[in-house]
């Protein structure tokens, strides 16, 4: 069944280069193929990260990590990216490592140059196992009302939805694309600095070689 008649299609990336080790890029092109124009989409990306500090095993890797946004400027092009949006999570115990997501672009049709037809950043939310939604409503509820939830006071299984939106109407036959790097570093530096390299090529078409 496709009830929304939508048409999803995913580009990965990735480089053998030292710097850009530590990111991958997916490009998504979303499409009506229904009959119908859609009004008020959005688009989200969840991730249940599960950061492991945990050597022996044992299920409580999962229940240890932090949520968090990352909002400082890009460290390569602040001016052009004065907020980096970088939801990511790392273990309240030693493990160094950060993972996080940062969407490059999001616009309307093929051009990404045309400002007006750029999708805002919308919301930030933190879930957990206990209030993970279950219905469509509950979903969208979730990722239309914009807001960035706060870090939370104790770690949990936390999960985080970044969302992006809205498209006030798709018409039949239209599309949009949103690009999506996802990164990890050592501590928090490290992953800013690999989410900046991927914005840096975010700007560059994918499917060139970088020398």
């Amino acid at each position: 069944d496709n009830p929304l008649g939508l048409e999803l299609e995913i580009n990965g990336f990735q480089w053998s280069y030292a710097t850009l080790y530590d990111f991958f890029i997916l490009e998504h092109k979303i499409k009506n193929i229904g009959d119908s124009d859609l009004e008020d989409v959005f688009m989200a990306f969840r991730y249940d990260i599960d950061v492991s500090s945990n050597e022996t095993g044992t299920a409580s890797y999962s229940a240890d990590d932090f949520i968090a946004l990352d909002e400082t400027p890009d460290g390569l092009n602040p001016d052009a990216h004065p907020s980096r949006n970088i939801s990511y999570g790392y273990s309240n115990a030693s493990a160094p490592g950060y993972i996080g997501i940062r969407v490059l672009d999001a616009y309307i049709g093929n051009n990404a140059k045309v400002k007006d037809k750029k999708i805002p950043f919308t919301a930030h939310k933190r879930i957990t196992i206990d209030t993970d939604p279950t219905t469509d409503e509950e979903r969208y509820a979730l990722i239309s009302v914009p807001g960035v939830d706060p870090l939370p006071a104790n770690y949990d299984d936390q999960r985080y939805v970044q969302s992006y939106g809205p498209i006030k109407k798709l018409a039949k036959g239209e599309d949009f694309n949103v690009v999506l790097v996802v990164a990890i570093g050592k501590g928090l530096d490290g992953l800013r600095a690999s989410a900046d390299w991927a914005q840096k090529l975010g700007g560059i078409p994918l499917e060139m070689t970088i020398a």
